[in-house]
């Protein structure tokens, strides 16, 4: 009998929570990687376009090399801006460009337009290099930012996260034919992996022998036939919160 609750780190079931590393996903963590490797070394970074269903770990890859950038920089590299915007929230350039002021440390940005905030972000941004991860960027209602990045950015590398590539194809050609992303597609779970992943999660989740095997197979089940991982983790979550509400 369970005495003490089930949990051991109830944060590793949230969808936000970085595992050290992303099992099944290290081709495209390669491939994001590669892109930025040549701001490390004083060049212009390439961009990439990210695409794939929901909860298939897209932008848990991105967060994790940002994560590593800045947790880890080499020393002898240049300083690299790492900048994260989920367009879902922000999806004028206006609002972007507010938020990459705020992230580079720019508080003043009362009254100011956007080719204002532009202005400011080229004259902080360009003193080094930046990465630049654009989440849910098929939300934005317009594309101008893009472009301001593209051409007065000096040093960068984009990265464009959707869960419809298709999106790609519907803005400005202009744009369009200056990005040139490398497309990264991140293809769902297999029913192996998917457990894999629960499994890994249960480890850092919750204490040993809080599970049975028959109530796991129930949750591999539905987060298989969902083929979101989140579901999964909603669902180990929440069966953790009901035992220790009736232990």
């Amino acid at each position: 009998m369970i005495e003490f609750g089930v949990f051991k780190n109830e944060d590793a079931l949230d969808a936000e929570w970085l595992p050290k590393n992303l099992p099944y996903r290290e081709t495209q963590h390669h491939q994001i990687a590669a892109c930025i490797k040549p701001l490390l070394e004083g060049r212009n970074g390439r961009n990439c376009l990210i695409s794939g269903a929901p909860g298939i770990g897209k932008t848990a890859a991105v967060k994790l090399i940002l994560k590593e950038l800045e947790e880890h920089p080499d020393v002898n590299a240049p300083d690299i801006a790492v900048l994260y915007v989920n367009c879902w929230q922000k999806n004028t350039t206006y609002k972007i460009f507010m938020e990459l002021c705020e992230q580079l440390g720019y508080k003043f940005v009362l009254n100011k337009n956007k080719e204002d905030l532009f202005r400011i972000i080229k004259n902080l941004v360009n003193k080094r290099s930046a990465v630049f991860a654009f989440d849910e960027v098929d939300k934005v209602v317009e594309c101008d930012f893009l472009y301001n990045i593209y051409t007065d950015i000096l040093k960068k590398s984009i990265l464009l996260v959707t869960n419809t590539p298709q999106w790609y194809d519907t803005i400005d050609s202009r744009i369009r034919s200056r990005l040139l992303p490398q497309k990264i597609e991140f293809k769902p779970y297999n029913e192996s992996e998917i457990q894999g992943i629960l499994k890994e999660r249960i480890k850092w989740a919750f204490i040993e022998g809080a599970w049975d095997d028959k109530a796991l197979s129930k949750v591999f089940e539905a987060t298989a036939k969902s083929k979101d991982v989140r579901i999964g983790l909603h669902l180990l979550r929440e069966a953790g919160l009901v035992a220790e509400e009736n232990k």
